[in-house]
């Protein structure tokens, strides 16, 4: 549950608002329904996928390579005030949607996570899976919404010398993160 996508919604509700966070928890959601579709309908196909020599390093590297990148720019981020808030439109929405489509697509501990929950679950009947992962989603959903909210929450009682800290701590612990991804995929 803390890793660098909940620093990204945190980061995107503190940004731009409660929307915004859960556009990015929308980008999360769908990547994580189609991981579950296509484990289910192709469980065996992705698990030799995935058992590829170079798999872990290929997809990690990515994966660490976006992550380090969005913490730079979080590092690089200029003080926002409020007049630059207000510029916020919900054309910006599927950019934030599109950014955690894209975080959550190319972790591989994503994949790994799907790949063992759904190892799980093979001797479940059909029914007793889809109430499984239904389950799981609601609670992803909900805890994604309670996130956003507290981002947006904290944005309303913060200061922008304390928002500008909580940028830089969001950009190292997104640094930090791509860092340990790239060591572990070696």
């Amino acid at each position: 549950m803390i890793g660098p996508l909940f620093f990204s919604i945190v980061q995107a509700g503190i940004e731009r608002g409660f929307y915004a966070g859960l556009a990015l928890a929308f980008g999360i959601w769908v990547s994580d329904l189609l991981y579950v579709i296509v484990l289910k309908s192709s469980l065996y196909t992705l698990q030799s996928f995935t058992q590829w020599p170079h798999y872990t390093l290929f997809v990690g590297l990515a994966g660490s390579l976006l992550l380090v990148g969005f913490g730079i720019g979080s590092l690089l981020k200029h003080q926002e005030t409020d007049t630059s808030l207000r510029h916020f439109t919900a054309r910006s929405l599927p950019d934030y949607a599109l950014r955690g489509f894209i975080i959550n697509t190319v972790n591989p501990f994503t994949v790994f996570f799907w790949l063992g929950t759904a190892a799980t679950l093979a001797g479940y009947t059909q029914e007793r899976t889809w109430a499984f992962f239904t389950g799981m989603f609601g609670v992803l959903i909900i805890s994604d919404v309670f996130k956003a909210r507290a981002a947006h929450w904290l944005r309303d009682h913060l200061s922008p010398r304390i928002v500008s800290r909580v940028h830089r701590c969001i950009g190292i612990a997104l640094i930090s993160a791509g860092i340990v991804l790239a060591a572990r995929s070696f």
